[in-house]
């Protein structure tokens, strides 16, 4: 799974095939949060179509970036629009309820 093969193991939002092929892949700084929570459904049931952990691990250093960040973005509880995956930090001031963050 080469889109979730960089340094901290979280995706990022492009999935630059050179880099990913050549081990240089990194996450993003400022990808829209729901892009990879929105994996969640589907790769927990990969998972468990497959019987392959490996589908569920990556999705879940996902979840625990955001059970980690929760209570320290700019209004506790709710996440910005973007995020930064390289860093694991979610500092952004931009929030909103529907496009960009309505699959977290």
């Amino acid at each position: 799974m080469r889109g979730f093969d960089t340094p901290n193991r979280l995706p990022g939002f492009w999935l630059n095939f050179e880099e990913a092929l050549n081990g240089r892949l990194l996450a993003g700084t400022n990808d829209p949060s729901a892009s990879s929570s929105s994996l969640s459904p589907e790769f927990t049931r990969l998972a468990q179509l497959t019987g392959n952990d490996k589908y569920y691990d990556a999705i879940d250093r996902v979840r625990q970036f955001l059970v980690r960040s929760q209570d320290h973005t700019r209004l506790p509880g709710m996440w910005p629009t973007t995020l930064d995956f390289r860093h694991e930090a979610a500092n952004g001031d931009t929030l909103t309820l529907g496009a960009l963050a309505d699959s977290l």
